[in-house]
């Protein structure tokens, strides 16, 4: 990687080594190999930026090349086909393959990338409706699914855990589990789609690229090991990521495990702070005498009363249930719904949610705005106290 382009994205760090390196020397390494796990932070478009670079640096190296993604499931495989060998135009294939809410910001260049060289692309995941069931504590036996799941309490559970604990909502063990369940299935999943594929290939010896949320492949867990069940003899790399305000001073101390490189790059840049989300204008200064009157911002944390869908992709909160008196249910939110905006703020992911509502105050009244149905709906909701 040119010092230009670190400068702006980020930095190559080799754990083997601990020292920086560049493009060329990850490229080497991975080219070797016959999976490439690229962990990613599904929001850092510096991330993205790298990713590309490295695809195509890959390609050059290993012209027989197939893109793996987390961000397709494999009941649009058909779709996505069509897409790249020219049979359908975009928005045709945008109307049917479900890509995420950041497919144009994140996505697109990949697949277009993908699509100008004639490479394949594997619609790799479960669809979140077999997720969603899972998570519910159902099950899906559908062909869009693994054929063999299981769901190990190990290592990756424990890593599980921690990682629910910054999560919003009240997790029984009992829900926790089937949330993990459910983030199993999907790592078998995208396991034997990679698998499945070069099963299927035996005369070829293609390089398999695959793009994912990191916790799928840190420490050559989630998807990894699934793939290592499937392929023992398959060579795997993997790649994390970490971003951070100053990249040059970002710790690696906790990340040497994770993987085979790891990219650091710049975090995504802080939205300016924003008045609350349900406040009016701000009223011009008023004088000591009235301080009295302006609210105040040390009441009890708030509280919406939902049980978010761990299991969900879909840009946005998805809510699983709602606690029986709670602020949701009272206003009429229900199971199902699609929470996409909380006053002016919109959310597009759990942290997104997290983010406003701590910026929320018990007994507020807010707007919050779900998808049901396919519409949007604005439900005034006067916010509890949170339970956590």
């Amino acid at each position: 990687m040119s010092t230009a382009i670190a400068a702006v994205l980020g930095l190559i760090f080799s754990t083997a080594t601990g020292g920086k390196v560049e493009l060329q020397v990850l490229v080497n390494d991975l080219a070797a190999r016959d999976v490439v796990f690229l962990g990613e932070e599904h929001d850092n478009t510096a991330g993205h930026q790298m990713q590309l670079q490295i695809l195509r640096a890959l390609h050059k190296k290993r012209p027989d090349l197939v893109v793996s993604m987390e961000m397709f499931e494999r009941d649009v495989q058909g779709v996505l086909d069509d897409y790249l060998r020219g049979r359908i135009a975009e928005e045709a294939f945008l109307e049917h393959c479900r890509p995420w809410g950041n497919y144009k910001k994140h996505y697109r260049a990949i697949v277009e990338y993908a699509k100008a060289n004639g490479l394949d692309v594997i619609a790799a995941n479960a669809p979140r409706r077999s997720a969603r069931k899972v998570a519910q504590g159902g099950g899906d036996l559908t062909a869009y699914v693994a054929r063999k799941t299981s769901a190990v309490k190990d290592q990756y559970w424990e890593l599980f855990k921690d990682a629910m604990k910054e999560h919003p909502g009240e997790i029984t063990e009992q829900g926790l589990t089937r949330m993990y369940e459910a983030q199993c299935m999907k790592d078998d999943t995208m396991a034997e789609s990679i698998a499945d594929y070069l099963q299927g290939r035996p005369h070829r010896k293609p390089l398999v690229v695959h793009l994912c949320g990191k916790f799928h492949s840190d420490y050559g867990l989630g998807t990894v090991v699934r793939l290592l069940h499937r392929r023992p003899l398959a060579t795997v790399g993997v790649v994390t990521m970490v971003a951070a305000e100053e990249v040059e001073k970002q710790d690696l101390e906790d990340h040497a495990d994770k993987g085979h490189f790891v990219l650091v790059v710049k975090a995504e840049p802080k939205p300016a702070a924003k008045p609350l989300a349900d406040a009016e204008a701000k009223p011009t200064a008023k004088p000591l005498a009235d301080a009295e009157a302006k609210p105040k911002r040390s009441g009890k944390a708030a509280g919406l009363g939902i049980m978010p869908d761990y299991g969900s992709d879909d840009p946005g909160v998805l809510v699983s249930g709602v606690s029986g008196g709670g602020a949701a249910e009272l206003a009429g939110i229900k199971g199902g719904d699609l929470i996409v905006k909380i006053g002016k703020e919109t959310v597009e992911s759990l942290e997104d949610y997290m983010d406003v509502m701590g910026d929320l105050r018990a007994g507020q009244t807010v707007k919050v705005t779900v998808k049901r149905d396919g519409k949007d709906k604005a439900i005034d909701v006067k916010l509890g106290v949170s339970r956590r």
